[in-house]
């Protein structure tokens, strides 16, 4: 039996309670021995969102909410607060002159910013930008008063925009725009440091008050059930290679979450009722792990993960609207097996949580809070007079609002205020729907995964991430065999070693290790994994190992194509930059002749896609200057409700100049636009849709419609790009057959 309901519900006089569990982490960037921070993302963020989105929600006292702070993010605010925290962006802004090294650092990674929302708007940034752009092997014709305006304009951005407009300092500087002097910088950076002083001290007052819960996470945020033992990766991936030998330490996990709490009392003042396992990462392990804890109420995963437990589908319509809402829009209580009763646990609606994450900020802020309004009134709807429901939209608090209009303002406001004003949906927290609302349903087996794919893929089975695990086992080992030799060893510097391995357990190193994620500081991740490690045996007064020396393994050649690895919805900048933008998109790019003779250049460098739940993205990397060429996409649509296969219907399709239900988008030198057109009667092309259209040099992106290609989640898309240059010749992608794009969730 999948899953069961116990009692008889009762008519529906309540609202359709709705709980919004705002995640919040960074990787530990700290390196403890030397007490610097390897990157400045905490305090970047913690100056733009953290408190941004307390204060956001205080202007809703109706609105309640849970906020899960990762303990090992907590303690690097209060290390920057407490103890002067600095980092290697910080310390190069606040230099007064810049050494040839730093100013190719600051050219480098003082516009890591979302140019559309960040850097645009301030024309004197914008123009320090495209000033970089042109001048990019010659910096040495740069002014010390340009990285002076550099450093004040990075470190500026990354501050609230609220904080912007209502600070006169702050609107001051925003206002002078240029010739910034050192001064400015050190006001600028004394901010971040007031804005996250106040952080925590805000988090704490909203929960005295009610409107909040905070939960907490395992302390250094590992992935759980890949500590209690790798072997559970296979649930979900049954052929998975995983490291020899496998990591197994239940006992870890168990000291990451007795840390986290411990941490939790001390700086909130109370227990945490609920713990958010990093990534929705969960298993049956887990369940017997917190068995052993009653004071973990609650925990909670994604619904892709409940569908596997319970070995049934979450079904929805044409438009995502769940059809068997009574199976996911409830709590369910767990057991470890053995009969003890485990925590109760939520499962996220990740369509509402991925609009949130993802789509939204394509679209006009209150039309996007009337959509996620529509969208849970449709839920009460289908659930009937059923009994109380609770739905749970679930994601990261802070990354999303980078490419939202304001920071998100708009939206946030737009979205609590109609949720305020209708008595047919009540926000929650966690634990204030539990402590008012029976569990009616248990759930007898708890499926192995987390909110990416319900597997582990992204931490664990690639060569890079599997070495790192052996690692980490091998490191672990000596350090048991030396504390077993060395009774006598004191118990500071045990703690400091244990406490490397504990962060070295981390998510985040095994993330950058997967093939999938990209950054320009990726090799610093690489470096800051093996150095926690090589601090233990640092700490044991031994020489560090040379394999742990070794830099991390040499990336394996890059496939001429992948298929998209999550949802995508990028804002359109044809800039120079992929990533992070496009980093989960599918891509294709030409195949090199395997015979003696090598193509010397292609028009096609390489071709993007990927899509939400509502548009197709393409982008579009040429090796020639686009006002040279001319763009034809085909495409057409294979409708899987009509029960027919891709290939019966569309192998010759897009070979043929003129088919019915083929689209063609034309794009030609200097174009500005982007027309959508549809095969009609009698060979004529009618138009369907105008097409939003970023272009650059030699990058086109574009966004086309789902609605306009008459198309919905479940089809497949057929594609063909061909460009063509007067002195090149023509090019096709793929050469020889169509790319099937076949829009499928990503649960």
């Amino acid at each position: 039996m999948p899953f069961v309901i116990i009692g008889v519900m009762t008519t529906l006089k309540n609202p359709l309670y709705v709980a919004f569990v705002w995640h919040m982490h960074q990787p530990y960037y700290r390196d403890d021995l030397s007490g610097s921070f390897v990157l400045p993302w905490t305090r970047l963020r913690a100056a733009k969102d953290y408190l941004h989105m307390a204060e956001v929600l205080a202007q809703h006292p109706d609105i309640h909410a849970t906020f899960n702070l990762v303990p090992s993010l907590v303690e690097q605010i209060l290390e920057y607060v407490d103890h002067d925290g600095s980092d290697e962006y910080l310390s190069v802004s606040l230099k007064e002159e810049w050494s040839p090294e730093d100013k190719d650092f600051m050219l480098s990674f003082f516009f890591s910013a979302n140019w559309e929302k960040f850097i645009q708007p301030h024309p004197a940034y914008d123009r320090l930008l495209q000033i970089r752009e042109k001048l990019r092997d010659r910096a040495q014709y740069l002014s010390d008063q340009y990285f002076r305006d550099l450093a004040a304009w990075f470190n500026l951005v990354w501050i609230d925009p609220n904080w912007l407009e209502r600070e006169p300092v702050l609107r001051a500087l925003i206002g002078k725009g240029t010739g910034f002097s050192n001064e400015d910088i050190r006001t600028i950076v004394s901010f971040h440091e007031k804005i996250m002083g106040r952080t925590i001290n805000a988090y704490r007052e909203m929960e005295d008050r009610g409107q909040i819960e905070i939960c907490t996470s395992p302390y250094y945020h590992p992935i759980l059930p890949l500590l209690i033992n790798s072997q559970s990766a296979r649930e979900a991936t049954p052929n998975i290679s995983l490291p020899t030998p496998l990591y197994a330490h239940p006992e870890d996990a168990m000291a990451q979450i007795k840390r986290a709490i411990q941490f939790h009392e001390k700086h909130f003042g109370r227990s945490p009722q609920g713990l958010w396992p990093p990534e929705g990462s969960v298993s049956d392990a887990l369940l017997s792990l917190l068995a052993e804890r009653t004071d973990i109420r609650w925990i909670a995963s994604d619904e892709a993960v409940l569908a596997h437990s319970a070995d049934q589908e979450v079904y929805r319509d044409g438009y995502g609207h769940v059809t068997n809402p009574r199976f996911l829009y409830q709590p369910y209580r767990t057991s470890d097996g053995n009969g003890n009763r485990g925590p109760v646990i939520v499962f996220r609606d990740n369509l509402l949580s991925d609009r949130i994450g993802f789509v939204y900020r394509n679209m006009d802020s209150r039309q996007a809070a009337e959509d996620m309004v529509h969208r849970l009134q449709r839920v009460r709807e289908n659930l009937g007079d059923s009994g109380p429901h609770l739905v749970s939209i679930i994601l990261d608090g802070e990354n999303c609002w980078d490419e939202y209009e304001h920071n998100g303002d708009p939206f946030l406001h737009s979205l609590y205020g109609m949720l305020s004003d209708d008595p047919r949906l009540a926000t929650v927290t966690i634990s204030e729907y539990l402590d008012t609302h029976p569990i009616r349903a248990t759930i007898p087996h708890l499926f192995a995964g987390s909110w990416i794919g319900h597997n582990f893929e992204t931490w664990i089975g690639e060569p890079a991430q599997n070495r790192a695990w052996e690692q980490l086992e091998q490191t672990r080992m000596h350090l048991v065999a030396w504390q077993t030799e060395h009774p006598e060893a004191n118990e500071k510097l045990l703690e400091r070693a244990w406490t490397e391995i504990y962060i070295a357990e981390g998510s985040d190193w095994f993330w950058w290790h997967s093939s999938r994620n990209h950054a320009a500081e990726e090799p610093l991740f690489d470096n800051s994994f093996r150095q926690h490690l090589a601090s233990v045996y640092s700490l044991m007064g031994r020489m560090t190992p040379e394999w742990l020396l070794e830099k991390g393994l040499a990336p394996v050649p890059e496939s001429p194509s992948r298929p998209p690895s999550a949802y995508l919805s990028p804002s359109l900048e044809a800039n120079q930059q992929v990533f992070p933008r496009w980093a989960d998109a599918g891509y294709i790019s030409p195949r090199s002749s395997s015979g003696a003779m090598q193509m010397a250049s292609t028009l096609i460098q390489r071709l993007y896609y990927g899509y939400d739940h509502d548009n197709l993205f393409v982008r579009i990397d040429s090796n020639q200057p686009l006002h040279t060429c001319t763009i034809d996409i085909l495409l057409s649509i294979v409708n899987h409700s009509e029960d027919t296969m891709p290939h019966a219907q569309t192998t010759e399709l897009l070979k043929q100049p003129l088919q019915p239900e083929q689209y063609e988008i034309q794009i030609g030198p200097r174009a500005n636009s982007a027309t959508l057109l549809r095969a009609g009667p009698d060979t004529r092309w009618d138009e369907v849709a105008n097409l939003t259209l970023s272009l650059a040099e030699q990058t086109l992106e574009l966004c086309i419609p789902l609605i306009d290609l008459g198309s919905t989640q479940g089809d497949t898309l057929i594609m063909r790009v061909i460009m063509s240059k007067d002195d090149s010749g023509t090019e096709t992608l793929p050469t020889h057959e169509n790319l099937e794009i076949r829009l499928s969730s990503f649960n």
